[in-house]
């Protein structure tokens, strides 16, 4: 693929493996993030947890395990931690390949790659001490410099924050994931809102990966 840029130079746009597995990893994010309708009873309903306190969820019924009431900002809790289990837990064909064994270890490799290291933060994993810091001084001028001249040096730095923020947001949806399917936890509130707020930060890590 080929681009014209604003000064007329042609430049080639490579599909290389990374960028297709990103591309494709973009498409089945923004599918899983497309909202669904209202979580479904199966089996009894949904059950979540919303503070100490364990809930069931069918459709837009909610009740509370101990048979006690619940107020209007816990029914809102609930119902949304339900649709989160529902629809990016339970029934997300594309968090299933997401979080599954193969690609956990692909993900997990690729945070320890040298290239997502700022240049500049070498010198202080290799060398101890004073001289090491000097260096990485001396290296973050230099960095920062490159940053502020080259907009396709920034562009690339800032895709690489991206994705290390997106990898952490991905261990840890990965955990709560697994918490889930795997050792049939309860799925709290809090769980629920970090879920779906670690959804935004791998959004961008696939856009940034797009990027490389």
């Amino acid at each position: 693929m080929t681009a014209i840029t604003r000064t007329g130079h042609v430049r080639r746009w490579m599909l290389t493996p990374v960028r297709i597995s990103a591309a494709l990893s973009l498409a089945w994010l923004l599918a899983a993030l497309v909202p669904g309708a209202p979580a479904v009873a199966q089996d009894g309903g949904l059950t979540v947890m919303v503070g100490d306190k364990t809930y069931q969820v069918a459709g837009t019924a909610v009740s509370a395990k101990d048979g006690g009431a619940a107020d209007e900002d816990t029914v809102k809790k609930a119902r949304f931690a339900a649709r989160v289990l529902d629809e990016q837990i339970l029934h997300s064909d594309y968090n299933k390949i997401q979080f599954g064994a193969a690609n956990r270890a692909v993900m997990y490799a690729d945070a320890l790659s040298e290239r997502r290291i700022e240049p500049w933060r070498v010198p202080l994993i290799n060398a101890a001490g004073e001289a090491g810091l000097a260096e990485a001084k001396a290296q973050f001028k230099e960095w920062a410099t490159k940053l502020s001249t080259n907009p396709r040096e920034l562009a690339l730095a800032v895709a690489r924050k991206d994705t290390l923020d997106g990898i952490a947001a991905f261990r840890e949806n990965a955990v709560i994931y697994r918490k889930v399917t795997k050792r049939n936890g309860i799925l709290t509130y809090d769980e629920a809102q970090r879920f779906a707020q670690n959804q935004a930060k791998i959004l961008r890590m696939a856009l940034a990966r797009a990027m490389e």
